[in-house]
């Protein structure tokens, strides 16, 4: 969940609720503080998980991956780092569990992985077709931030052109047509 946001944005776009998970139980207490503080704390829940919480299935799944697939060395580096892929890889064979019928996942990922030759280009799709789920749509946009823009950077070049992805898939049943609600 980290601070919450893709659930408030999910919430403000008119998502009935939204439940954020995280490992470290500062990012839930940061999450369901920032929830109360935007008034959403009566449609968000912050709770301390590994990937999915205990319960029901739902509607559709926002999973921000980390997105390097390297030895994570801090708390902080666990919403980057990702060793070996093992946490996109587990998320993404695990979710058709906690999906109700029809649902749809959406991951975003950026491909500065594929870019430094970390990740292979068509990973996450095979691994999502390996999982019985079914690419909708990818969205991408360049990326824009600091370091993109940073020429003395040594991953520069690769910064300067990576995109970040947002991977539209269905669940094992086949979803109603549109976008999620």
């Amino acid at each position: 969940c980290g601070t919450g946001v893709l659930g408030f944005v999910l919430l403000q776009r008119g998502a009935r609720a939204a439940i954020g998970t995280a490992l470290d139980p500062r990012a839930v207490e940061c999450a369901s503080h920032n929830a109360e503080v935007l008034g959403l704390d009566d449609r968000f829940d912050a709770v301390e998980a590994d990937l999915f919480p205990e319960g029901g299935r739902v509607d559709c799944v926002v999973f921000n991956a980390p997105w390097v697939p390297e030895t994570p060395r801090t708390r902080l580096d666990r919403a980057v780092f990702d060793e070996d892929g093992a946490t996109l890889r587990r998320f993404i064979a695990g979710v058709s569990d906690h999906l109700a019928e029809h649902g749809v996942v959406a991951i975003l990922v950026s491909d500065l992985p594929e870019r430094l030759g970390l990740r292979d280009p068509g990973d996450i799709e095979r691994l999502a077709a390996e999982a019985g789920l079914r690419l909708l749509r990818t969205h991408d946009t360049p990326a824009v931030h600091g370091r993109s823009r940073d020429a003395s950077d040594p991953l520069h070049e690769a910064r300067a052109a990576e995109r970040i992805k947002l991977l539209v898939l269905a669940g094992r049943a086949d979803p109603p047509t549109g976008p999620p609600a």
